[in-house]
């Protein structure tokens, strides 16, 4: 972001809304997505998240951020997506590997 225009706030507001329901759509159990799947190419992604995170002053929004920065590592490439999708179909279940990772919350 060095020497580089900022993107205005509304602009920054709807990358994040648009990347927000992609993770909803991707991590109910905990996996991986692949990244054709990101709304607007991932380094625009980071350049909003990073953006509104120094400006961000509530604790809990700041979070929500950050950890929605730290997703994007688990956007991989489409064929690897389709590897990782195929192995887990022939060899996990998935159920159970649901509650294992990620259990229900009380």
């Amino acid at each position: 972001m060095k020497n580089q225009k900022k993107l205005p706030p509304e602009f920054r507001q709807v990358i994040i809304n648009k990347y927000g329901a992609t993770i909803e759509k991707y991590f109910p159990i905990c996996g991986f997505a692949p990244k054709s799947e990101l709304p607007v190419p991932e380094q625009i992604i980071r350049e909003a998240i990073a953006e509104t995170l120094l400006e961000e002053t509530d604790s809990d929004r700041y979070f929500n951020l950050t950890m929605g920065y730290l997703y994007l590592e688990w956007f991989i490439p489409d064929e690897d997506y389709t590897f990782v999708e195929s192995f887990s179909k022939k060899y996990v279940n998935q159920e159970e590997l649901t509650k294992t990772i990620c259990p229900p919350k009380n």
